[in-house]
């Protein structure tokens, strides 16, 4: 998840963004980089160990009672590390190897107070490079904005999950099932088929 543009607080204070490790080992992001290609650049220099399928939460403000209500874990000067609300890239770097780099930019869902979220069923670094892979986040937190800072992301409502043609956004009313959805048939067999 990115926050770039938060609507609760001022960016200079509420701005933050969430990696996810996805393996099933801990990772100790000490020396880590994170740059834009703007020049923008951060250095975690203490011990941040995210353990095999946790989220962590780098921010400029770790001040709940300020920052929006986001649990910050890493703290980063705004001024030498910031988010453009419009685009961006961020490149997670080691030892001078990119591990992960993602543009964002319009068309992407770049909502103000909203953090672009990837979904939550799409976790593999192919899948975060997509831009068909981002919704503003339908959550909220803290003081009302969109997203999960720390916590799994939800599925964004414009993917069809269940591959049936329908997204939520497009009316399917269960879209974990492949046989559920407006265009379906309706069946005497205790399900809603047709989403009617």
């Amino acid at each position: 998840e990115i926050h770039m543009n938060p609507a609760a607080v001022d960016d200079d204070v509420g701005e933050w963004f969430e990696l996810l490790n996805a393996t099933s080992q801990d990772i100790n992001l000490v020396q880590w980089t994170v740059y834009s290609e703007d020049g923008d650049t951060l250095t975690i220099d203490t011990d941040l160990v995210v353990a095999g399928g946790d989220h962590v939460v780098l921010g400029v403000n770790s001040d709940t009672a300020t920052n929006g209500g986001a649990a910050v874990d890493f703290v980063y000067d705004a001024g030498s590390f910031g988010l453009s609300d419009e685009s961006d890239s961020l490149t997670i770097d080691l030892d001078g190897r990119a591990i992960f780099t993602m543009t964002y930019a319009p068309p992407w869902d770049l909502v103000t107070g909203r953090a672009l979220s990837l979904d939550g069923s799409l976790v593999t670094a192919a899948d975060a490079a997509a831009p068909s892979s981002w919704c503003a986040s339908s959550a909220t937190f803290g003081d009302g904005d969109g997203g999960t800072p720390g916590d799994d992301n939800p599925w964004c409502s414009n993917l069809d999950h269940d591959g049936d043609g329908y997204s939520v956004d497009a009316g399917d009313c269960d879209d974990t099932d492949g046989s559920v959805s407006p265009g379906a048939s309706e069946a005497w067999d205790g399900v809603d088929n047709d989403c009617d």
